[in-house]
């Protein structure tokens, strides 16, 4: 993970897609990395592959995963604004482009 710290301009953090501390995944699922999968694929234990760190790409059928982000705010800062980018999709292999997606992200709860 990579990190910017600037008080008068804020934080940045790049985290990594497998750095995830929590997950319930559901088949299919599985994690790659550039040249192999990590673990064996629509296998939800490879989610707790200490290599999952080192994972370019994470799909799982439904539920989720989670990240925690440090916070170093001052206790008396209040914060101004928050800004994500991500790349996300959702997709079913052999289906219609229509395909009903149902993403959605959470900060704190």
């Amino acid at each position: 993970m990579r990190r910017t710290l600037d008080r008068n301009r804020g934080f940045t953090f790049e985290m990594p897609v497998g750095a995830f501390v929590n997950h319930s995944v559901v088949p299919t699922c599985g994690l790659v990395r550039q040249d192999s999968y990590i673990g064996s694929p629509d296998t939800p234990v490879s989610f707790y592959d200490p290599d999952r760190y080192h994972a370019q790409l994470v799909w799982f059928s439904h539920r989720h995963i989670e990240y925690y982000f440090s916070n170093y705010l001052y206790k008396e800062d209040a914060p101004t604004s928050l800004e994500l980018s991500l790349e996300i999709c959702s997709e079913a292999a052999s289906s219609a482009d229509d395909w009903p997606s149902d993403i959605s992200i959470h900060v704190n709860g």
